[in-house]
């Protein structure tokens, strides 16, 4: 028990640098009032009209895990600009931490649409 102790408390010893580094890769809950902004400028970038909201109720940050807000996204706009709009979404998001759990696309009139629904996470 003893020798399991000492390699617990050397691993969260270890483990600490990693737990700062992604603390500062979170936003404050409050700065997710500026996640929808960041999305239409990204949206903008791609040629692409946006429709965003956030769903539910957030749920509070714990000790040991990230708080997270549902959000759902619609954009409208060439099919090559909507995929590359995902690829930044999901990789390059600098100042925000998030996972798309679902998306679609579908043809609509002469381009497409394609809807994301995902979280965003914050400390």
């Amino acid at each position: 028990v003893v020798n399991i102790l000492a390699e617990l408390k050397k691993v969260a010893t270890e483990a600490e640098p990693y737990k700062q580094a992604m603390d500062s890769l979170l936003p404050a809950q409050d700065q997710l009032l500026d996640f929808p902004r960041y999305l239409d400028i990204l949206a903008k970038n791609y040629g692409l009209s946006l429709i965003f909201n956030f769903q539910g109720e957030p749920s509070a940050a714990q000790k040991d895990s990230p708080g997270s807000l549902a959000f759902a996204l619609s954009s409208t706009g060439q099919l090559s600009n909507n995929l590359e709009f995902l690829k930044a979404l999901e990789a390059k998001s600098a100042r925000f931490l998030l996972a798309v759990q679902n998306f679609s696309v579908s043809r609509s009139g002469g381009g497409y649409s394609m809807g994301v629904q995902g979280q965003v996470f914050f400390k």
